[in-house]
């Protein structure tokens, strides 16, 4: 993520629980495939009275690693 601030949120596809985290200027994060599959995922629209004229730019990678069963 680089430029304004942003939150990502996860809410849990079934408890309803929301969990919050602060993407500032050059943060990154993962999670892995059951967290994808577990908790709904996206970043929180910023309200009106937080809004400016700062871009920001996501950038988004997927991967997959075929382990064959090892760690």
């Amino acid at each position: 993520s680089f430029g304004s601030e942003r939150d990502a949120a996860f809410e849990h596809a079934k408890t309803r629980t929301k969990v919050s985290v602060p993407l500032p200027n050059g943060s990154i994060y993962v999670f892995n495939k059951d967290v994808n599959i577990e908790w709904r995922h996206g970043i929180l629209q910023v309200p009106p009275e937080r809004q400016h004229n700062e871009g920001r730019i996501s950038i988004i990678a997927w991967g997959k690693v075929d382990m064959g069963g090892k760690l």
